[in-house]
This record gives C-alpha cells, sequence and structure tokens, in this order.
C-alpha cells in the first residue's frame, strides 16, 4: 500500500528536480526524503527516481504515478479541508473583545480565516474598562487584551493565554533636541511635558512613573488621551513627549520620532482571554490566527 509521504516525497521531487530542494519544500531533511522514496520503490518494486549530474528527475514508471500521486495529494487536501468546514459548521457566532490597537495589527488575519470557515464574528472594541465589564458578565467568548492592571483580573471561568509583548516607545517630535539619538535615558526627559493616559491606573503611565522614579523625578503631565494617534498628534504638534506601545505606533506620522529608553524594560503584554462556554473549534481557528500574526510582528521587529 502506497504512503501519503511516499508520494509527498515523489511530487516534491518532480517540481523542485532534486532531493535536496524536495526537502526544503517540505521541511524534512534529505534522508527522510530518500527514505519515502526508497520505501515506494519498494512497494512497486521497480525505480520511481533517478540521479545524474543535472539532478534527481522521475523514471518512466514515475512518471506514470506521478498523475495518480498529484490527484491523491488534492484529495487528501479537500477531504482534510471538508472535515474541518464539517467540524465548525455548528459554530454560529463568536463574540470577541479587542482594544484598537490590537484590532488594528493583530485581528484582521483572524477575521477573515474565522469568515472563511462559517463563523459569525462579533467584535466588541473598547478600552479595558468598557472590556473586562463584558468579561465579568460573560457578555465576550474572548478578548484581546493587555495586562499590567488590577483591571485585568479575570472573573471565574476564563483563561489567558499570552500573544506577545510590545515594547513601549518614547514618541518625540521630528524637530526635538533628543530626535537623533538611537536610545534616550529617562533621566534626560525630566524637564519634558508628558501626554498622559486618561485614568490613573494605566499600564503605561505606571511603567513611566517607576522608571521616571528611578530616575528621581515624577512625569508632568500636559494633557491625557486614551488614543495613541490623537497622542501622535499632540506630540508632531509640540505639545509634548508621550509613551506609546509598539502596535499603536502604526502608522507612523513623519513628524514623530519613535525611541526606545535606554536601560529600561518597558514592555506591555497582550493576551486572548478566553471563556470557557466560547465554541471551542471557532477559538482554535482565532487562536491560531492570532499566533501566526503575532510571529509575524515579532519577526518585522526584530
Amino acid at each position: 500500500m502506497f504512503d501519503l509521504r511516499q508520494l509527498s516525497a515523489l511530487l516534491a521531487v518532480s517540481e523542485t528536480g532534486s532531493i535536496a530542494a524536495a526537502a526544503r519544500q517540505l521541511s524534512w531533511s534529505q534522508p527522510t526524503v530518500s527514505h519515502h522514496l526508497h520505501t515506494l520503490e519498494t512497494v512497486l518494486g521497480a525505480e520511481v527516481v533517478a540521479r545524474d549530474s543535472t539532478g534527481t528527475h522521475l523514471t518512466a514508471l514515475g512518471s506514470v504515478l506521478l498523475p495518480f500521486a498529484t490527484k491523491i495529494s488534492r484529495l487528501t487536501r479537500d477531504a482534510a479541508s471538508a472535515v474541518r468546514a464539517a467540524q465548525l459548521a455548528s459554530v454560529s457566532r463568536l463574540r470577541l473583545g479587542v482594544f484598537p490597537s490590537a484590532g488594528a495589527r493583530l485581528l484582521p488575519a483572524a477575521v477573515r480565516e474565522l469568515q472563511e470557515f462559517g463563523v459569525d464574528i462579533h467584535i466588541v472594541e473598547g478600552e479595558l474598562d468598557t472590556l473586562m465589564p463584558s468579561i465579568n458578565r460573560r457578555e465576550l467568548d474572548a478578548a484581546i487584551i493587555f495586562e499590567g492592571t488590577s483591571i485585568t483580573q479575570l472573573p471565574s471561568g476564563y483563561s489567558s493565554v499570552p500573544l506577545l509583548v510590545e515594547e513601549l516607545y518614547l514618541t518625540i517630535p521630528a524637530d526635538h533636541r533628543l530626535a537623533k539619538r538611537s536610545r534616550v535615558r529617562i533621566a534626560e526627559l525630566s524637564e519634558e511635558n508628558w501626554i498622559l493616559g486618561i485614568t490613573e491606573d494605566d499600564p503605561c503611565d505606571n511603567a513611566l512613573r517607576a522608571a521616571a522614579s528611578r530616575a528621581g523625578y515624577q512625569p508632568r503631565r500636559i494633557l491625557r488621551s486614551d488614543d495613541y494617534s490623537v497622542v501622535q498628534g499632540y506630540v508632531e504638534a509640540g505639545i509634548g513627549i508621550g509613551l506609546v506601545p509598539e502596535l499603536a505606533l502604526w502608522p507612523r506620522r513623519a513628524g514623530v520620532v519613535a525611541l526606545p529608553i535606554d536601560g529600561e524594560h518597558l514592555t506591555r503584554e497582550i493576551s486572548l482571554v478566553i471563556s470557557d462556554h466560547a465554541p471551542k473549534q471557532a477559538v482554535a481557528v482565532l487562536r491560531a490566527a492570532l499566533d501566526a500574526q503575532a510571529d509575524r510582528l515579532r519577526h518585522e521587529a526584530g
């Protein structure tokens, strides 16, 4: 009997022309590709590939087998997709909360994938002071939140899964005296006017105050805003400076420079909280899509 891995090896060699390239395409080792080709040849009692100075190519018998291998591979993929779709057919609705910058950078790809699987996704956008009461009332199946404040204490029946740790950046006007630096020390900012968050318990502000306290001062507030696009507008206008999470820096403003603060580990952890009553298959799709997007963002940042 044929093994799907044997047929995958045959297809990959046919497409790439070498064992090494086939291994890269399949994310296998070269010995693994050779092993499955050898076992295929043992089953058939004849060679399916041949090697020469130009590479590896199919024998006449391998060429006869190729269209069948292609059809079997396609049918296997179609069967897996059909089963997955059937598993999700009973999922009618997923209620998901998200804060704005995560909604812009993390969520779009996940929404597309959920829609492709027939999930009716209902999105509630807001800051934590509006999302957390909805969680407490069990009105949300899942929510993307950031941690670091007492408001994120989860009620019974909810669990938390880490998604991404984002850095907090200093934002200053492009004509600021420190704008050409690659990093800035918090002690150099003691005379600046700061744009802080709306609430006294804002986690970014708490991180800033702690860092400034270690440098011997407290930030001087000039304005408040929870909308980071507004914060960047104030910064660009030269009204003050601000601390902005990495996700909220997009899209970048030409008149704003974002710099890391030297010697300080200023970060914010983003998590997905999941209710025990959430549709499991829909949550699985959501988690996979969010993890993939978080990996892409980490790669971009690196």
